[in-house]
């Protein structure tokens, strides 16, 4: 085998150990692979293009978000069906989570998924109410944008 293909499996192994440490919720493996990675953090998986800070928040991890947000993640970026970390949250019915990325992570609210619907689009109808109240501004700026989309201005 050459050295090429053994550092590329190497790297691939690398990044699956990785996802595997967030799904089975072993932060000390976690920690260990996240530190010998040396590439881009924001590599995606090969099923539906999530990234490591995607599956930390499908499975909630949330020291390992913080350590994956430690090491530069791009906390807006889309997997395959054009959800963010943010959508995924709201879809999952995790208001504590939305919070923490908009608060902790400098999740961008205005991104929209595949189907052009804000995350708040995906919330739970009492999580929608809470969010109007606690965050009016983004909320009337999401309705904003919302019309401007319908209206096509």
């Amino acid at each position: 085998m050459s050295f090429k293909k053994y550092m590329k499996d190497y790297i691939e192994n690398l990044k699956e150990h990785i996802f595997e440490s967030i799904q089975f919720n072993n932060y000390i493996q976690f920690n260990k692979f996240i530190n010998m990675y040396k590439g881009d953090i924001n590599f995606k998986d090969s099923f539906n293009g999530l990234t490591p800070f995607m599956y930390a928040v499908y499975y909630d991890r949330k020291p390992m978000l913080e350590l994956l947000f430690e090491k530069g993640v791009n906390v807006n970026l889309k997997n395959d069906d054009g959800e963010t970390a943010l959508i995924m949250a709201a879809i999952l019915n995790r208001y504590y989570m939305v919070v923490d990325l908009i608060n902790l992570y400098n999740a961008d609210i205005f991104i929209t998924d595949s189907d052009n619907l804000f995350f708040t689009d995906h919330l739970d109808e009492t999580y929608l109410e809470i969010f109007k109240e606690d965050y009016p501004t983004q909320y009337n700026e999401i309705l904003v944008r919302k019309n401007a989309q319908k209206y096509n201005l």
